[in-house]
């Protein structure tokens, strides 16, 4: 129909299912080769011998199936495609140096850095290996991941370390966090365990149950390293752990920030912390090895991966293939192509198997019998593809095109993907685990989680990246579009969570106000754990949306939240000329609401009143300059009978109080006096506590 299309097994498949049927006894389970190759590392198996199938020339191998195997080895892709690391020998020798010193208590600092393919994660993977072979009882290996669509997520790398370390998941109630980070800090005495998790709380969103007043920026980001402090030294002083934190390129700046502070404990405790990242040296993580090269020298360790030489990439294909028979022209091909990427050589190694250029065959050995390859006639005649790009884009073409179609969508969702999204939006998700199944055979993906729900990753980053930029970019909006809108269905009750990515789905599925909003919601979620960076960032991006030409309420109220900002970071200059930007705009909009430009021109006469001890004179004169204006405008808008009573009123009135007397020389205490009088007028007539007492104070503050 329209709506569903269903297929029928058919061919040799069924004349060969159909014989091991026959042929089986009676509660017993028989397959042929093609099965038992597949099946082979996760149940043990019983060789039946030939067994004759009609128009066959030959008996088909069949195997009875025995049971589980006790240890399942869980193997993707061709059989034979993997190998030991080539030409890394310096770097994993430099690693088990590093790794063999926690044995004597001893910290490091370590940075693996190299293109995208050159073996980053891989490396990495290799290390953990390592550390498992020496045998430490009681030391912890703890790994992380910084993703591309969180970029601008304050804390965002924290979080994922606390989740990763507590237990936490992304579903879990309230009251489940705060039992889950509570036990994390069982180790702290009581009276650090409250202060830690209090910060701990206020880091995830919650509800503190402390009674203790709010905490301005500095004091949150003091109490959040100490509490960091405390907890590191308390889990790690007795029990070594190198804590790993790959893709450092897309980490966000809040914990790029926290990270390069806590460099120091590598000298006080026993604890390696592994950074990996592509050399990209505007990255905010870059700050966190410049640090450490710098003033942790003496425990410092620099890894840059460099392409593979010929010799070594020559070595990877023959490892890859258990010395393989091929041509030398073919040989010298996937060199050339491949550039020395060791990933991409895998690769074009994987095309050509896929292609039929090269082909398996037995060999006996020493009387053991492996696998090998050798190329086909066609070997000649196949041209590979130049760049990576083209190549995963050839390995695709070879799929159905509903698998296609999955492992596009699958791109779309990110590097790492919810079994839960994808099913929302495939369209033909009813045979969604069949693709799931061939993709994962393939090597293109993996699987990473099965709790609390099933979670997929792409094998790289750059096959996700190469899948990507083979969607049609209509298609790819339309994509996107249907991914944010069923993450917004499936996680309607913890999307806090969820607001840097739901922006990057919505900004490329041209939604520009879903994605304003998503991207507002970042910010203000970021300057409320005072990582104005990630709020500016947030900011910008959402400006970066507004039609050209276009003047719209959207882009004042940015404009006036990002001068917000600039304002909690003290860059006077910035703030106020954003502001003044936002009035211009105001004064635009006909329908614009009055209220509006009461509000910024009170923001920036508050802003200026406030910086007349904080910055030079020369400075503060250049600011009253620029707020003049205001303060006329300011005056006259709140003359008598020219404003309703409201609460933006009320506080536009405490400003001029205040400006009166604090920026006037002599201080105008009349003037002082009379503007906060009617602020409390004003007050007295509002339902509003917190609003009569703000007017209360601005009174209280200049009455003899």
């Amino acid at each position: 129909s329209d709506l569903r299309m269903e297929y029928s097994a058919l061919g040799d498949a069924i004349n060969l299912a159909a014989r091991m049927e026959q042929t089986a006894q009676p509660g017993t389970v028989q397959v042929a080769h093609d099965t038992y190759k597949l099946a082979k590392n996760l149940f043990e198996f019983k060789s039946l011998g030939g067994v004759a199938v009609k128009g066959k020339s030959e008996p088909v191998l069949a195997y009875q199936v025995i049971g589980r195997k006790f240890e399942s080895i869980h193997t993707r892709g061709i059989e034979g495609l993997h190998a030991p690391m080539v030409g890394r020998d310096g770097e994993l020798l430099a690693l088990r140096e590093v790794l063999a010193g926690l044995r004597q208590g001893l910290g490091r600092i370590l940075f693996v850095l190299g293109e995208a393919g050159l073996g980053k994660t891989r490396l990495i993977s290799e290390a953990h290996e390592v550390f498992q072979g020496l045998g430490y009882p009681q030391a912890a290996w703890v790994e992380t991941i910084s993703l591309s669509y969180e970029t601008n997520q304050a804390y965002g790398l924290v979080q994922r370390l606390l989740r990763r370390m507590s237990g936490i998941e992304y579903n879990d109630p309230p009251g489940i966090v705060h039992e889950k980070l509570s036990d994390l800090l069982q180790s702290l005495e009581e009276t650090r365990h409250t202060r830690a998790l209090r910060v701990f709380e206020a880091l995830f969103g919650l509800e503190t149950e402390t009674q203790a007043p709010p905490m301005d920026d500095e004091t949150f980001k003091r109490e959040l390293y100490e509490a960091m402090v405390l907890w590191w030294k308390s889990r790690f002083s007795v029990q070594p752990a190198v804590l790993v934190f790959d893709d450092m390129h897309w980490c966000d700046a809040a914990s790029a920030e926290l990270l390069r502070q806590l460099l120091p404990l590598t000298g006080e405790i026993p604890l390696v912390l592994l950074f990996a990242m592509r050399g990209e040296r505007n990255a905010p993580a870059w700050q966190i090895k410049s640090t450490a090269d710098e003033e942790y020298n003496h425990r410092y360790t620099e890894l840059v991966l460099r392409p593979l030489s010929e010799a070594e990439g020559n070595d990877l294909v023959n490892r890859l293939l258990n010395n393989p028979d091929l041509p030398n022209s073919l040989r010298a091909s996937i060199l050339d192509k491949s550039g020395g990427n060791p990933f991409f050589i895998e690769e074009v190694v994987r095309t050509l198997i896929d292609n039929g250029i090269l082909v398996a065959e037995e060999r006996g050995t020493n009387g053991q019998t492996k696998r090998s390859w050798r190329a086909t006639s066609a070997s000649a005649d196949f041209a590979i593809p130049d760049n990576l790009q083209s190549l995963l884009s050839a390995r695709m073409d070879r799929l159905e095109e509903p698998t296609r179609g999955t492992l596009q969508l699958a791109s779309v969702i990110g590097r790492s993907f919810h079994r839960r999204v994808l099913q929302a939006v495939d369209e033909a998700s009813y045979e969604l685990d069949k693709h799931l199944g061939t993709l994962l055979r393939m090597d293109l993906i993996r699987e990473a989680a099965r709790v609390p729900e099933i979670q997929y990753t792409f094998r790289n980053p750059l096959t996700q990246e190469a899948v990507y930029k083979t969607i049609l970019i209509k298609r790819r909006r339309a994509f996107h579009r249907r991914v944010g809108e069923a993450m917004e269905s499936i996680y309607a009750d913890r999307l806090d969570a969820l607001y840097g990515l739901l922006a990057h789905h919505f900004t490329l599925a041209n939604e520009r106000e879903k994605a304003i909003e998503y991207y507002r919601k970042a910010a203000k979620q970021a300057a409320g754990l005072f990582a104005y960076d990630d709020a500016i960032q947030n900011l910008r991006e959402a400006l970066k949306l507004i039609e050209a030409g276009k003047q719209t309420e959207p882009h004042m109220t940015l404009l006036e939240e990002l001068a917000d900002v600039y304002r909690l970071l003290r860059d006077i200059g910035q703030a106020i000329a954003l502001y003044h930007e936002s009035l211009h705009l105001w004064e635009t909009l006909p329908t614009a609401d009055a209220i509006i430009a009461v509000r910024l021109h009170r923001k920036i006469v508050q802003l200026a009143t406030e910086s007349k001890w904080n910055v030079d004179l020369d400075t503060y004169r250049h600011v009253r300059d620029l707020t003049l204006e205001s303060l006329d405008q300011l005056e006259l808008s709140l003359s008598a009978g020219k404003q309703e009573p409201s609460a933006e009123a009320v506080l536009a009135l405490a400003t001029l109080s205040f400006e009166a007397w604090r920026s006037r020389t002599p201080p105008d205490w009349e003037r002082a006096q009379r503007f906060a009088q009617a602020a409390v007028d004003i007050a007295e007539q509002l339902d509003e506590p917190v609003v009569l007492s703000r007017a209360l104070g601005a009174l209280c503050n200049v009455l003899d």
